[in-house]
């Protein structure tokens, strides 16, 4: 029976984190990592306050959708969640911000929302 029960576990986890997170998330993974994209200093803002916003959800998602648990990159997540970079930095910051959740979400595989 728990064969039945882990995937179905597994599938409500992923269904809140998705739910959670939302789709904006990936609108702002894009804003700052499309090749194309050229964001204002408010869309900066904006995006990065974006991401801090969605750290704490996934934060909480991936013990149950990574195994092992990645410390190390949820440590940096933290880290450069906290960070407030001077605005001429603001960029450079929303992108290692953004390339951090993608390889979190990389992590989660098809468990990704």
């Amino acid at each position: 029976m728990a064969a039945v029960t882990d995937p179905a576990a597994a599938q409500l986890r992923r269904s809140l984190v998705r739910d959670t997170i939302g789709d904006d998330l990936y609108n702002a993974l894009n804003a700052v990592l499309d090749e194309y994209s050229r964001p204002t200093p408010d869309q900066i803002g904006q995006t990065t306050q974006r991401l801090r916003d969605v750290t704490a959800p996934l934060v909480q998602a991936i013990p149950y959708l990574v195994t092992p648990y990645p410390a190390a990159e949820i440590r940096h997540l933290l880290d450069l969640r906290s960070e407030r970079p001077e605005p001429e930095h603001a960029y450079r910051h929303a992108v290692r911000f953004a390339l951090t959740i993608v390889d979190l979400l990389g992590l989660m595989g098809e468990g990704a929302p």
